[in-house]
């Protein structure tokens, strides 16, 4: 399974480079990035070329998408860790409940061996 993901890997870097190459003269033009609010003055930004706003969107996407993950595997975790305490209580409750009843067991073999008075005689 690890082999096929650096196989896809490999090949989703190869068309990713494969692409920037072809593209180098559009990729490579200037842009000026601007935000505007109503109340506010308007940011811009410098002169970026365009691969690297692209790159930069790639790896904020790469980014939220690992926080993201990590996130839930917190979350699976802490589940997991109650659960796992929850196992545990209630196999020592099923212990608890086994000598129980074993303990009663012992106490019902023992009445029914022990002599039983006769009355009237």
């Amino acid at each position: 399974m690890r082999f096929i993901k650096a196989l896809v890997l490999l090949i989703v870097f190869f068309f990713g480079l494969l692409f920037f190459v072809q593209n180098g003269d559009v990729l490579g033009k200037q842009m000026v990035l601007s935000f505007t609010l109503y109340l506010a003055p308007p940011w811009t930004s410098v002169e970026l070329p365009f691969y690297f706003v692209v790159i930069v969107a790639f790896a904020v996407g790469m980014l939220l998408g690992i926080f993201y993950l990590f996130m839930d595997r917190m979350r699976l975790h802490s589940e997991l860790r109650r659960t796992r305490k929850s196992a545990a209580a209630a196999q020592s409750e099923a212990t608890a409940l086994k000598a129980e009843v074993g303990a009663l067991k012992e106490a019902a073999k023992a009445k029914e061996q022990a002599p039983r008075p006769v009355f009237g005689e």
